[in-house]
């Protein structure tokens, strides 16, 4: 008997974070913000809109501000009593970010991974936190440029850069080569794998070891609901899920600095990605609240065919002479493809892409010859289903998982199998060039590769 073992070239999904923060303030609030001032015995002109405000002295403002207080708070403990929202029916936006990227995290894409499919790409931002702390993300190197001796582990700066804090993160170089920094010495640093960097070129170090706030202050799965605000969307490969949350109205000026998402609702370092907000701060005051929309796009490789080899102990059998052949994810049509988000925030289903639950028959031997154009069906004629399914261990920063199905003995028998196929037929597919045979006088156990990845651009 035996052993026949087939790694698959690795289907992947690679990710991108987009936010937006915005403002909100009620049309409520100027006349609350003038009676303030009255009560306050404050003198001089003042309408109460937010340009009025930002024009007080500081000590004006501190009157100000402790009668408006309490009277927002007032009016909110009256509209939970009443079981109304009149903050948000009646919101206005008054200053934005724009939309800005954020720094995805080897956490989310470690989490994602080691949870074997009960964490996707839609469930990934169930939450958002915000925070005021300042830990930067992301240390550029300016001006200062790096250099490797040959094909090296040792990373040389062409001046005072690297930090002992920068260990752990990854450097990536303006020429593309990412590596993370393993130690650091002086002017230079030491990466996990060689690399060869012989012109002198700039860089940016990343801080993907981070795994939550530097100060939060409060995490929100208050979702504004409908069409455009929350929902999901497939374009090609590419997956798009969006949601829009609402934090609660403040009863005190704040000055956020610092967001975050995670699947998780408590406040803790559990973070899937972070980001400092663009601008500095965004200045949320007495009665406004902050709104965050947030864009998880993932794109799903490889959509067109492409050719690959297997590495496979004993085969392949006569008459094959390879097991060369050509793969791709075949589609994304909804409960195949991605999980899903709806209109009022919610996951839906559990996809394929990068890891599904695997049950029983979801990885088959095929007949079917030819693969189909991006965004079709495979034919996969008749079919063989593994009697086991099962992930291998996940190592974090791998970025890759493994499902394993075998066939035993009595399963598969036969000479003219074509194609491998993983979770569906509008998943990821295998053709191999040549027919390759299954015999009774051996067991097969077919991998299944999938990556998660992150889209990172030095600024």
């Amino acid at each position: 008997m035996h052993n026949k073992k087939l790694t698959l070239p690795p289907m992947g999904s690679k990710a991108q974070g987009i936010y937006e923060a915005r403002v909100l303030e009620p049309d409520w609030l100027p006349s609350y913000r003038r009676k303030a001032f009255e009560m306050a015995n404050l003198s001089g002109e003042y309408d109460g809109r937010c340009q009025s405000y930002m024009r007080l002295t500081e000590t004006d403002k501190q009157a100000h501000d402790r009668v408006l207080s309490g009277m927002v708070a007032k009016r909110l403990r009256l509209e939970k009593r009443r079981g109304k929202n009149s903050i948000l029916r009646s919101a206005k936006v008054v200053s934005t970010t724009g939309p800005r990227n954020n720094l995805i995290l080897d956490q989310g894409l470690n989490k994602m991974l080691r949870s074997s499919g009960t964490i996707n790409w839609a469930t990934w931002s169930t939450y958002c936190a915000a925070g005021v702390g300042t830990t930067a993300t992301f240390t550029d190197s300016g001006a200062t440029t790096a250099t490797t001796s040959g094909s090296s582990t040792t990373v040389t700066a062409s001046g005072s850069f690297f930090t002992a804090a920068m260990v752990g993160q990854l450097i990536r170089f303006d020429s593309g080569e990412e590596r993370y920094i393993a130690s650091q010495s002086g002017t230079a640093c030491v990466v996990t794998v060689a690399v060869n960097i012989a012109a002198p070129t700039l860089f940016c170090v990343w801080a993907v070891n981070q795994t939550g706030l530097a100060s939060e202050s409060k995490r929100s799965n208050t979702y504004l609901t409908g069409a455009g605000n929350c929902g999901s969307s497939v374009t090609g490969n590419v997956w798009s899920g969006k949601r829009t949350y609402d934090f609660s109205v403040e009863v005190g000026n704040v000055n956020y600095t610092e967001l975050g998402w995670s699947d998780l609702s408590a406040a803790a370092s559990n973070l899937n990605s972070r980001t400092l907000i663009s601008g500095g701060t965004v200045s949320v005051l007495i009665g406004q609240q902050l709104r965050v929309i947030y864009t998880i796009a993932v794109t799903v490789t490889p959509n067109a065919s492409t050719p690959g080899t297997y590495s496979i102990t004993g085969w392949p059998i006569a008459p094959a002479t390879t097991t060369d052949g050509d793969y791709m994810v075949c589609n994304m049509v909804s409960g195949t493809g991605m999980a899903n988000i709806n209109t009022n925030g919610g996951s839906v289903g559990n996809g394929d892409f990068p890891t599904s639950r695997i049950s029983n028959a979801e990885l088959r031997l095929t007949t079917g010859s030819a693969l189909p154009s991006f965004g079709s069906s495979y034919s996969a004629g008749s079919t063989a289903a593994a009697n086991t399914n099962a992930f291998l261990s996940y190592t974090d920063q791998n970025f890759y998982l493994d499902a394993q199905g075998i066939f035993n003995l009595a399963t598969g028998n036969a000479t003219n199998w074509r194609g491998v196929y993983f979770a569906s037929n509008d998943g990821f597919v295998f053709v191999f060039d040549e027919a390759q045979t299954k015999a009774a006088t051996h067991t097969l156990t077919i991998r299944a590769r999938m990556t998660v990845g992150r889209t990172l651009v030095n600024p």
